[in-house]
C-alpha cells in the first residue's frame, strides 16, 4: 500500500511516518474471538462501536468502556457534539443527547425497506443509503436529499460530512465490484472526484479542512494497487 500525498502541485513529498502511542481498551466481559469494533471517534475522543460483551453498542467517554443499551445497534459515526448516527437493521437512527429519532419518522420511506446513516456533522446533517445503496441520500433541516450524480444502475454510497456541510462519498455498480468513482458535494454542488491522472475510487472520510482520505485503485497488470490520498481543497 503506498501513499501519495497531492499538495500545492507537489506530488512526491517526503511524508515522515507519524509516530502514536498505544492506548488499549478492552471489554472484560468479551469472550475469545467475539466482536468488538469501535467505528468512529470526534474530537473529544469519544469512541462508538459494537461489542458482543456488551450484546450490542458501548460508547468511549474519558477513557471508560459503557455499555449503551438507548443506542442501536452499528453506530457509524459520531460529530465533533456527540450526535450520533447509524441504523441498517432496519432503518437510520440519529441520536442527539439521547433524543432519538429513526429516518421513517422522520421523513416518508413507505417506499424503502431499510436505511442507514454512515456520517453526521454538528448541525445533525446526516448522510447515507436507502435499502442497499440504491439511492444515497442527505438529511438536512429537516429534508431529504437523494444524490443522483453516480449515473443510472449505479449505487451511490455517501461515507461522510464535515461541519462545513460538504460531503464525499463513491460510486459502485453492486458489492461484487470495485467503486467506479468518488464524489464531493462542494458548496452545494457536486462533482466527481479526480487528482491529476487518478480517479480517487472510494473516499472514506473528511476533516474540517475539506481534506479527503480516498483509497485509489490503480490496475498494474494483473495486481491492484491501493493508495491513501490526501486531498487538499485547493
Amino acid at each position: 500500500m503506498g501513499i501519495l500525498l497531492l499538495a500545492g502541485g507537489c506530488e512526491n513529498p517526503t511524508i515522515e511516518t507519524p509516530v502514536y502511542e498505544i492506548e488499549s481498551i478492552r471489554d472484560e466481559n468479551l469472550a475469545s474471538g467475539a466482536v468488538f469494533k469501535p467505528f468512529a471517534i470526534n474530537n473529544s475522543d469519544t469512541i462508538v462501536g459494537v461489542s458482543a460483551g456488551f450484546g450490542g453498542v458501548f460508547i468511549v467517554e474519558g477513557g471508560e468502556l459503557v455499555a449503551r443499551p438507548d443506542l442501536l445497534e452499528f453506530p457509524w459515526d459520531i460529530s465533533a457534539n456527540g450526535i450520533i448516527v447509524g441504523g441498517g437493521f432496519p432503518h437510520a437512527y440519529l441520536n442527539d443527547a439521547g433524543n432519538l429519532s429513526y429516518l421513517p419518522d422522520l421523513v416518508d420511506l413507505s417506499q424503502y425497506s431499510g436505511s442507514t446513516f454512515y456520517g453526521v456533522n454538528s448541525q445533525g446533517t446526516a448522510v447515507g443509503i436507502l435499502d442497499f445503496g440504491e439511492e444515497g441520500i442527505i438529511y438536512e433541516s429537516g429534508q431529504l436529499i437523494k444524490i443522483n450524480i453516480c449515473g443510472e444502475n449505479t449505487n451511490v454510497y455517501p461515507a461522510d460530512i464535515n461541519d462545513n456541510g460538504t460531503v464525499i462519498g463513491y460510486c459502485q455498480s453492486s458489492f461484487n465490484h470495485p467503486p467506479q468513482a468518488g464524489f464531493v458535494r462542494y458548496n452545494g454542488e457536486f462533482f466527481l472526484l479526480s487528482a491529476g491522472q487518478l480517479t480517487l475510487n472510494m473516499p472514506m472520510g473528511i476533516n474540517e479542512n475539506d481534506i479527503v482520505l480516498a483509497v485509489t485503485l490503480m490496475k498494474l497488470s494483473n495486481t491492484t494497487a491501493l493508495n491513501i490520498t490526501w486531498l487538499p481543497k485547493n
